[in-house]
């Protein structure tokens, strides 16, 4: 039997399965970070939640969560992200929600 990957071999193998997020320590208390980027928009209908990421991280960028729970992170220079942002921002304020 072959001897199973090295923890570097299982990195090049499988970067598909790296988190998409990491915590940054500012302040006291760890913020979320994107490290890997999605370039194809989400339907509107899937996004329960759009969220920007604190300037500690290193990286500006917009963190999505779907409807499913899952976590997407854009650029924020990404044009479809910044539109959600911006009209479900508005929604919120029209809403009274904090």
């Amino acid at each position: 039997f072959p001897a199973p990957p090295s923890p570097l071999t299982a990195f090049v193998l499988y970067p598909h399965q790296l988190h998409q997020l990491t915590f940054s320590q500012c302040n006291t208390t760890p913020e979320k970070c994107c490290l890997k980027f999605s370039t194809n928009a989400i339907p509107v209908k899937n996004v329960t939640e759009i969220l920007r990421t604190s300037s500690c991280c290193s990286h500006g960028a917009f963190i999505v969560t779907t409807t499913k729970g899952k976590e997407v992170c854009f650029k924020d220079d990404f044009k479809w992200a910044k539109r959600i942002f911006d009209r479900l921002s508005k929604d919120k304020e029209a809403s009274g929600s904090s």
